[in-house]
């Protein structure tokens, strides 16, 4: 998989240059309401990385 291949298809490249990856931690199970209240923060999900743990792409500022 390229670099940045699994953003969303509506993103520009200038777009993916200006974001950063980061780890969310969490102590219990996510809701959908709390995916959707980081998605209107401008978070996109990426992927599970363990338990309570998941990758997110956020801008950087």
């Amino acid at each position: 998989m390229e670099f940045g291949a699994n953003l969303n298809a509506n993103l520009t490249q200038e777009n993916r240059t200006e974001r950063k990856h980061v780890l969310l931690q969490f102590y219990e199970n996510t809701t959908g309401e709390q995916i959707r209240l980081l998605d209107s923060y401008g978070l996109i999900y990426i992927e599970k990385a363990m338990d309570y743990t998941f990758i997110f792409s956020m801008p950087l500022t």
